[in-house]
């Protein structure tokens, strides 16, 4: 059986998703607003509804004005299209790696992070190749 892929996304309805993941649930206006007038409100609301019927968005239509929230997370999001970005541009996860630290500024703790993520990587592989 083929595995179903997560739908795809305009950078448009990402917006939109940022927001409700910045906002937890929200209405249109909310959504709109918070936009700050980077698209017309009918705009919002037509990214909506696609954003519902993909599934990747909920409407409570019990309140009044309905209110949206998203039902995929960032991470898994991210993690798609990080997927496709392996899958298509690179030769593997360290060109993509290497690219974003030559080109990202980072926090001390995102750094004391990335530190922590190496050196286990670093520590699973040598156990890995201790079996």
């Amino acid at each position: 059986m083929r595995r179903q892929r997560d739908p795809t996304m305009s950078a448009n309805e990402l917006d939109v998703l940022g927001v409700l993941w910045q906002r937890g649930p929200a209405t249109l206006g909310e959504v709109s607003d918070a936009l700050a007038g980077r698209h017309a409100y009918t705009t919002v609301q037509t990214m909506l509804d696609r954003l519902v019927k993909k599934g990747l968005v909920s409407r409570d239509r019990r309140a009044r004005p309905a209110r949206h929230a998203a039902k995929v997370t960032r991470a898994r999001v991210l993690s798609r299209y990080l997927g496709l970005v392996l899958e298509r541009v690179t030769d593997g996860p360290a060109p993509l790696v290497m690219q974003l630290l030559r080109e990202q500024q980072f926090t001390p703790d995102e750094l004391v992070e990335i530190r922590r993520l190496i050196e286990r990587a670093e520590h699973d592989q040598a156990e890995s190749e201790q079996e």
